[in-house]
């Protein structure tokens, strides 16, 4: 199979208080996507070596999945895949605040906080203290999700 992933560096450091690496690998990704997410919702795999595989992989790297990561370029269409793609019904915390954190960038300030603020309560340990912080680099003030942000500007 292949996985896509594209890391967007505000969201990374919004999340994790630190600079990503200069590489990464795709289960650290902003947005991430199996090729058969992308050409039709059913799982691929290949056996290496074949000349048939070669041609499909790089069929579809050509004609899905760059285009794919072109399109991940923009916050907007990040948020727009997440929401998609379901991240709330796999309840992966890392990637609910990326949702968020992409929200807040795109101007969704209220939805960002209380998205954090609503999910943050169904996690448990340093999840919990990981939407804390997040929410704090967001500007979200507790019982206001209303409140404006710190700063959304995005230096990328």
């Amino acid at each position: 199979t292949l996985n896509a992933g594209g890391l967007y560096r505000t969201v990374h450091k919004a999340i994790w208080g630190e600079e990503p690496p200069e590489f990464v690998d795709e289960p650290l990704a902003t947005v991430r996507a199996r090729i058969g997410d992308l050409l039709d919702q059913k799982d691929r795999w290949w056996q290496l070596g074949s000349d048939e595989a070669t041609s499909e992989i790089t069929d579809a790297m050509t004609h899905v999945v760059l285009p794919f990561l072109e399109r991940m370029r923009s916050r907007g269409e990040m948020a727009s895949w997440l929401d998609r793609a379901g991240v709330m019904k796999r309840r992966q915390p890392a990637e609910i605040l990326g949702l968020a954190v992409l929200k807040n960038l795109v101007g969704r300030h209220a939805e960002a906080c209380e998205l954090v603020a609503v999910q943050g309560k169904r996690v448990i340990g340093a999840w919990r203290s990981r939407y804390d912080e997040v929410a704090q680099r967001l500007g979200c003030v507790p019982g206001d999700p209303a409140a404006p942000p710190v700063a959304r500007a995005d230096r990328h």
